[in-house]
């Protein structure tokens, strides 16, 4: 892979793809943490006199076609004001029909031109490919949340890519995991089937696997026959689970699973040792909590993926809220996943950890081996 220091970079127009995918309501950002992340190859780009900076990224899932509701220009907000705080220059807003050679531009969502999802399968439009092909010298990729994506403006441009600095600390610290390991997983999440790559990557290299959330209602169910009520489980998951207590025990791995819940029943929400055939498991019990407090103990090496709760609720947060607090005072905790990053950034600061990934499926693809059009891109 090529970096932006060896990209010669001075009096050409340079393309920076970056992922802007955040939420937005009422056409405010709720959380500006992968803008803020950005900021940092932006200003390297700056730094380097280059004749223009085009900025594109994609927001949501516009269908290749004009969408007012996905229009990145509430992003463009956010962005314009950062930069001209911290680098003091005027940033500009257009479709790229409109582009007019401004000096430092955002184009309009990328996803709204048919090609960049669907370049391979050969669209009659093709404004997005003539204007790389007419505008653009450089391309730097910093859009580490689609690298697992077949996108055109990352795979296909016919331009050689250089890595962003936010895409090279992502992989940089993703090969870490995978060659070095971490001393504890905690995974909650929902589907097994999901996280079982990441589990045969980590596994052989770490000492606990701790498992919470909807997660833990299938291995509940499947490894130890408890009856789980309402609660969300993964149908067929039971060959992988048994799988995956295998493979622990052929390392000296040992799997912890949630073993006291907070449940909700009748409208109602309340901590049990058992779930009620009306219940559903929304959160952790504070057994479970101190046992995961203790299984942390000394250990810095930590990789996070899946909230132990529906932290989004106040009445099912309190896992949630109580491991951030515990895991924001370790050393070297990693965070992976999109709704881990949420709750991170709710109930902590991101700043208190060692990494929070911007890729949340792009990270655990990176850690399960999975194929990355994009890293193989980059790689080219």
């Amino acid at each position: 892979m090529k970096t932006i220091q060896e990209a010669s970079i001075e009096n050409k127009n340079v393309f920076i793809r970056m992922d802007y995918n955040v939420a937005i309501q009422n056409g405010e950002i709720i959380d500006d943490y992968k803008i803020r992340a950005s900021l940092s190859t932006i200003l390297d780009v700056i730094n380097q006199n280059p004749a223009r900076i085009i900025i594109g990224s994609h927001l949501s899932r516009p269908e290749g076609k004009f969408d007012e509701r996905y229009s990145c220009r509430p992003i463009y907000n956010v962005l314009k004001k950062l930069i001209k705080d911290e680098m003091g220059e005027d940033l500009k807003f257009c479709s790229i029909e409109d582009y007019n050679n401004e000096k430092l531009v955002m184009i309009e969502n990328l996803r709204f031109y048919p090609e960049e999802q669907n370049f391979s399968k050969s669209s009659s439009d093709k404004s997005l490919s003539s204007f790389f092909n007419n505008y653009v010298d450089i391309l730097i990729v910093d859009a580490f949340g689609v690298l697992h994506r077949n996108d055109y403006s990352v795979c296909y441009t016919g331009l050689t890519p250089y890595v962003g600095n936010l895409v090279s600390k992502e992989l940089s610290i993703g090969e870490d995991i995978k060659n070095e390991g971490v001393e504890l997983i905690i995974l909650g999440g929902c589907k097994i089937k999901d996280k079982i790559t990441i589990l045969e990557t980590l596994i052989p290299k770490c000492k606990n696997v701790f498992i919470v959330g909807a997660l833990a209602c299938s291995f509940l169910k499947y490894h130890f026959r408890v009856e789980i009520g309402k609660s969300k489980i993964e149908e067929d998951a039971a060959d992988i689970i048994e799988r995956i207590y295998e493979l622990a025990s052929n390392h000296n791995v040992k799997i912890f699973v949630t073993h006291d819940y907070k449940v909700s029943s009748n409208g109602k929400t309340f901590y049990a040792k058992d779930i009620p055939k009306d219940g559903q498991v929304v959160d952790i019990g504070m057994e479970t909590l101190e046992q995961l407090k203790e299984v942390i103990g000394g250990t810095d090496k930590i990789f996070w993926n899946g909230p132990p709760g529906i932290f989004e609720n106040d009445e099912s947060s309190a896992g949630s809220k109580n491991l951030v607090k515990i895991l924001s005072n370790k050393q070297r905790v990693v965070v992976g996943g999109g709704e881990t990053a949420a709750c991170v950034r709710k109930f902590g600061k991101i700043e208190d950890f060692y990494h929070v990934s911007t890729g949340g499926g792009a990270f655990l693809k990176l850690l399960g081996n999975s194929k990355m059009p994009g890293v193989e891109a980059l790689n080219k």
